[in-house]
């Protein structure tokens, strides 16, 4: 059987499952649907889909199903709920029986509470390219990205993300697993190989293991990046972004980069052997350490080894010969999850595991001698690229304004000059011509000219390097910024998404917040909102620039049952979030979230002062069952929960509004004690 493209939603505060494969389910398809199980709040009685001897316990094993696909699903939960388990796989009982060939790719996991796959029993399975992360969850416990037990053999984890599982809570002091093998029996004829898989934005302040190897053999880590940069965390539990306790036979770790760079106290190691002995493969990896932090090692073998060169000494050198610590200088300035590195000396230093990883994450062909890492990547000897604009800053005055830039050699040669092109508003400026020395990595401040503001409103400036060093540039893509400059606002604009942007015209309530707190005010704004439904989350953070009891900003509708702002509160809670924004006035609107687990209307928080909502109506779901989830109007100290005190939100006017549904009306929960207005 086939299940496609749909939506399956839980509403049981203790119990949930989008799908269960039990009893000889074989051969079904589960493809392109949404499973929200955020009803559940804490139970471990629930899953996202599940492969179970059990319709009540999602890890109950069994003749269950073989040759399943789970493919380009998305399974969520919410900031308090959500499935304990996003995907289990109890296929069989067999201990390193045939294949049993289950397929889950391209799968989103996100806010489960605790594991995001628990297999067992799988041999043959192939997980490709799933991502895993906590981003929305409130007060998020112990994370297992993938938890691994009994019985595997010739399974493939390759191209699989795991992040954010802390994000909403940094200070917490949980555990995290990225990957848990225990007792996986693995036979040596038949290893299970983890590549190509990345793992990064890991904030939080416990206890740490990136992979964690408990008495299972016969693994095969190669290509993988897996990465811990927080600098300011204030980690008191241990990290060690390898672990391996037991008879290591067979452990294959190459090609890797480990990137570590943790604040704190407590211990870190990239490597940790706790079991001495033959077994370990261990060769052509980047281990690499920020300064970040203190007690920072790069293995443990018997002892600490504060580095790499201490490390290739034990164990009479069997480790790590052919590793380096150079800093990767990944390229995430092509975008926030691009972990490819820019480091020549990262380049070709691979062992050739092609058999095994014939490509990398995004598809290419390894080459013989293959890139460390999840990323096969070349860096020119001659490459350039504007990186951001220094001057001018927004929001802009009227006039005459230095442009300047930031130039940065991205090659391994010294660059000694470049050409750089300029627009401002789509027109051409006189071309800006650099000469100088600049060593590979570094940047130079490059004064383009000046332009005259003349006219209050929105400058698109855009700059591009050329012909670095007089040779024709080879790698385009970091070559060019963009910015948007504006002046502040003042006076009449308009929301009306059926004429196009500018003139004072927005066509969504994003792009009028974005604007507001980029560009400020100069005196009051009003804001007419054309009638129609607009569905989007509405956010400030922050007090809009040049706002105060006199620059107001006034979003009005011309009618409340005509002009409706609406947003999906299972994943983020409230439709209208003011978070610390002030001297707002909304009229004549109706602000609704739909979220199945919870979901506010209006959410103030962090000193959201002299805010006004005048005939305004927050609706959200009528309520069957009594979810406090659900309100109306909320203040209260946390942009999640209901009821924490902190200085939420002083001289609120609420007049002529209505409430409907919802567990409160409103919810107003402020400061511990009294506070003066600043």
């Amino acid at each position: 059987m086939t299940f496609d493209n749909l939506r399956v939603r839980s509403l049981n505060a203790s119990y949930g499952g989008g799908f269960t494969l039990t009893s000889g389910s074989d051969y079904n398809r589960i493809t392109n649907c949404l499973i929200d199980i955020s009803s559940v709040t804490g139970s471990s009685l629930s899953v996202g889909i599940g492969i179970s001897g059990s319709l009540s316990s999602p890890t109950t094993t069994g003749m269950n199903g073989i040759f399943n696909t789970i493919e380009n699903n998305t399974i969520t939960g919410g900031a308090s709920g959500g499935p304990y388990y996003g995907i289990v796989v109890l296929p069989t009982t067999n201990f390193a029986g045939a294949n049993n060939g289950t397929i889950v790719r391209n799968n989103i996991i996100r806010d489960y509470t605790v594991y995001g796959f628990y297999i067992a029993y799988s041999a043959g399975g192939n997980y490709r390219n799933n991502i895993l992360s906590r981003p929305t969850k409130a007060s998020p416990t112990t994370h297992y990205g993938f938890y691994l037990v009994n019985s595997m053999a010739q399974d493939t984890f390759d191209g699989n993300v795991i992040k954010q599982p802390f994000q909403q809570l940094q200070t917490s002091t949980g555990t995290f697993y990225g990957y848990y093998a225990i007792a996986t029996n693995i036979p040596a004829a038949r290893p299970v190989i983890f590549s190509n898989n990345l793992m990064y934005d890991i904030r939080f302040n416990g206890t740490l293991y990136g992979f964690y190897q408990l008495s299972a053999t016969n693994l095969k880590l190669l290509h993988n990046t897996f990465i811990v940069d927080n600098p300011t965390a204030a980690a008191t539990g241990v990290t060690q972004l390898y672990y391996n306790s037991g008879t290591p036979t067979t452990t294959t770790i190459r090609n890797n980069i480990f990137f570590l760079n943790r604040g704190g106290t407590a211990n870190k190691h990239i490597l940790y052997f706790a079991t001495t002995g033959a077994g370990y493969v261990c060769n052509n990896n980047v281990l690499y350490k920020g300064n970040a932090g203190s007690n920072t090692f790069t293995g443990f073998y018997t002892t600490s080894q504060l580095n790499l060169s201490d490390w290739k000494l034990v164990n009479a050198a069997a480790y790590d010969q052919n590793s380096i610590e150079a800093n990767p200088q990944f390229r995430t300035y092509l975008g926030p999850d691009f972990y490819q590195p820019g480091s020549d000396s990262l380049n070709n230093i691979g062992f050739n595991a092609n058999l095994d990883v014939p490509r990398d994450v995004t598809g290419v062909m390894r080459s013989n001698t293959p890139d460390t890492g999840a990323y096969e990547f070349t860096v020119q000897a001659v490459d350039a690229g504007v990186t951001r604009f220094t001057s001018p800053v927004n929001p802009i005055s009227l006039g005459s304004s230095n442009v300047d830039v930031t130039l940065k050699n991205f090659g391994t040669s010294s660059l000694t000059s470049a050409e750089i092109n300029w627009t401002v508003n789509g027109t051409a400026q006189t071309l800006a011509y650099w000469t100088g020395s600049v060593a590979g990595g570094d940047t130079a401040s490059v004064s383009l000219g000046s332009f005259n503001f003349v006219n209050p409103g929105f400058y698109n400036l855009k700059a591009w390097s050329s012909l670095p060093n007089m040779q024709t540039d080879s790698f385009r893509v970091n070559d060019t910024v963009n910015i948007t400059l504006c002046t502040p606002i003042s006076g009449t604009v308009t929301i009306n998404p059926s004429i196009a942007a500018g003139s004072g015209n927005f066509t969504s309530f994003a792009t009028l917040m974005s604007t507001l707190q980029t560009c400020g005010v100069s005196g009051p704004v009003q804001v007419n909102v054309s009638p129609g439904v607009y569905n989007e989350q509405v956010t400030l953070n922050g007090i809009i620039p040049g706002s105060n009891s006199i620059n107001t900003i006034t979003i009005s509708g011309l009618d409340s049952a005509t002009t409706r702002i609406t947003h999906d509160g299972s994943i983020s809670r409230a439709t209208l979030l003011l978070n610390g924004a002030r001297f707002l006035t909304f009229r004549n609107l109706t602000i609704e979230s739909t979220g199945s687990s919870a979901a506010y209307a209006a959410l103030l928080t962090n000193i959201a002062d002299s805010n006004t909502f005048v005939r305004t109506t927050f609706r959200v779901p009528l309520l069957t069952t009594g979810f406090s989830t659900f309100a109306c109007l909320v203040t209260s100290g946390s942009n999640i929960n209901l009821n924490t005190a902190g200085n939420t939100a002083s001289y609120l006017r609420v007049d002529s509004c209505s409430f409907v549904g919802g567990y409160y009306g409103a919810d107003l929960y402020s400061a511990t004690g009294t506070r003066g207005f600043d």
